[in-house]
């Protein structure tokens, strides 16, 4: 990745890493592929970890992608280097490790493309039980998978990289941020695509990055045969960003509208597929007044706005529905669980609908808020509809209504916080969201 991310220092991330240092746990840095987990690793958080460590403690960053790299420090030459699979032995490793570690010593590595190392998990595992530390990533899509930690034995410790938020996007370019909303709506956060210059640059990156990177990489390594269908449900799935999926709703379209066989069990599994290369997110629907998931649809997001433009296929996303999902990005880098509110209406309330929907129902540990987002233009009538789910809400945990409304933040009567939409972007998490 171009040296000049560094444009983008990742402050949060490089000292949350840098916390864990000699824990006893290996670091496993997941994410999106492209996000710069290999920047962070080598660029960012190398130098402060040097910096960190006692001298006695060695610092060895290996990549083992780079064939050259791998020999210079394993022993180029040697036979048993790599397997008939083409990755680098275990035994040669482990050789190495044994080297370094002789007469107690300690070291902490910092290994990238760990998958193409022969039984990484096992390795890292003798890494730890010699008083030595890794930090490590990957960007296949088993390592890619959101439950990598257990491969560890409980010895790991899963650190999700995002894309650039659009708040690190307009410090890290000097751009106003009426600027860097519209860029970032458009483009996204990966952080090759946020410093390359022109549109045409960018979307072509973009559209490269999705066909030949995620898609084709979760066809290969899944043994997907439909390529067309999982293409398409990809499709779908962006264009109903906002709106609630279902396997047996997509099912009947396929068949209705395409003529095509493609089942709701095969449906939801490559939908988890798209969610462990973390393409997509699941938000499920709760029913508000008895606190159980519904589980006939849910709401998905895209990883990335310009994964998800791409995605499209040329098609446009609605303004709101972009919007949307940026906000639930936002809410899940500030560490939110995201759901979807349900509430049943009593028939006197009942209006057009028997249901109230909440866009955003939040959870952490000992903590639940609402936020409701509006994306017309402030003082209209739908903005009242819009609200009025919060109103509905049976509890009194802290709600929010997001809205293009310029003002300073403020509460209304029924202890609402109305929060203009770059007050939110920009300083919610000090507001509490």
């Amino acid at each position: 990745m171009d040296i000049r991310q560094a444009t983008f220092p990742r402050q949060d991330l490089v000292e949350s890493l840098l916390a864990r240092r000699m824990d006893g746990r290996a670091k496993v840095i997941t994410g999106l592929r492209r996000a710069g987990k290999s920047h962070l690793l080598f660029h960012l958080l190398a130098p402060r970890l040097r910096e960190a460590l006692p001298e006695e403690i060695e610092v060895i960053s290996l990549n083992f992608d780079d064939e050259e790299e791998v020999d210079s420090a394993l022993g180029g030459g040697s036979s048993s280097l790599r397997t008939k699979d083409g990755l680098v032995s275990a035994g040669a490793f482990l050789a190495f490790l044994r080297k370094k570690t002789e007469g107690g010593g300690r070291v902490l590595f910092l290994l990238d493309e760990i998958q193409e190392l022969e039984r990484f998990p096992n390795l890292l595992i003798s890494i730890l039980s010699k008083g030595s530390d890794a930090y490590v990533t990957g960007s296949n899509a088993r390592f890619l998978s959101r439950d990598i930690a257990t491969e560890f034995r409980g010895r790991g410790e899963a650190f999700f990289v995002p894309p650039l938020s659009l708040k690190e996007t307009m410090d890290g370019l000097a751009l106003p941020f009426e600027e860097a909303l519209s860029l970032y709506l458009s483009y996204g956060g990966l952080p090759y695509a946020a410093l390359l210059s022109s549109p045409e640059e960018k979307e072509a990156y973009l559209q490269s990055l999705f066909r030949e990177t995620y898609v084709r990489d979760l066809l290969e390594r899944n043994a997907i045969r439909r390529e067309d269908s999982f293409r398409r449900l990809l499709s779908v799935a962006a264009s109903s960003v906002g709106s609630c999926l279902s396997p047996s709703r997509i099912e009947k379209t396929f068949r209705s509208e395409l003529h095509s066989p493609y089942s709701r069990e095969t449906i939801g599994r490559h939908l988890r597929l798209m969610e462990d290369a973390f393409l997509i997110e699941e938000a499920t629907r709760v029913d508000l007044r008895g606190r159980k998931a519904i589980s006939s649809s849910s709401k998905y997001y895209f990883g990335d706005l310009g994964i998800l433009n791409a995605a499209l296929q040329g098609k446009r996303l609605g303004f709101g529905r972009a919007l949307e999902n940026l906000v639930y990005l936002a809410f899940r880098k500030r560490g939110w669980t995201v759901h979807v509110g349900n509430i049943a209406l009593s028939k006197e309330r009942q209006g057009d609908s028997r249901y109230a929907e909440v866009d955003f129902l939040l959870e952490k540990p000992g903590r639940r808020a609402y936020a409701q987002l509006f994306a017309g233009i402030p003082g209209e009538k739908d903005e009242e509809r819009e609200l009025r789910p919060l109103l509905h809400v049976p509890d009194s945990f802290p709600k929010a209504f997001l809205s293009m409304d310029p003002r300073a933040p403020s509460y209304d009567d029924h202890g609402i916080l109305h929060l203009s939409l770059r007050d939110f972007l920009l300083e919610g998490d000090r507001l509490g969201f």
